[in-house]
């Protein structure tokens, strides 16, 4: 499994969604809080509602804008705490799955979608975390 995960969240129907054609999952809402947190952390990238790129990893990378910390689990998924802006969202069980198993905080950075990384910065934020996992 990746370290880091991209996903592209857009508006659809008023409501920030996103795509994962490798689960079958199409216009998947943000609910519970996260699309509140993607709504005020999106405010400063032009056009954001056509789309942007979300990166999470359950470890810190380089960039990385938010920390959001595990609190805890229910039926449907994780609930998370972002002290640095004072909101909490739920998690639903897909987005939970592919950032960590263990789901104790997942780190977040948000960009426009055509921000394209050189293939060095890329690897040095793969290798940070790489080695944060190696260390545990």
């Amino acid at each position: 499994m990746n370290a880091i995960v991209a996903i592209h969240p857009y508006k659809a129907h008023g409501m920030w969604v996103f795509d994962d054609a490798a689960v079958g999952l199409s216009q998947e809402p943000f609910v519970s809080g996260a699309d509140d947190i993607i709504e005020r952390m999106a405010a400063s990238i032009d056009n954001a509602e056509s789309g942007f790129t979300l990166l999470f990893s359950p470890l810190p990378f380089p960039g990385f804008q938010l920390e959001l910390v595990w609190r805890r689990a229910d039926l449907s998924g994780n609930w998370y705490r972002c002290e640095s802006i004072d909101m909490k969202a739920g998690c639903v069980r897909h987005c939970c799955a592919t950032s960590s198993r263990h789901r104790r905080s997942c780190m977040r950075s948000f960009a426009p979608r055509e921000l394209t990384w050189h293939r060095d910065q890329v690897f040095r934020a793969m290798s940070a975390v790489a080695a944060r996992l190696r260390g545990r």
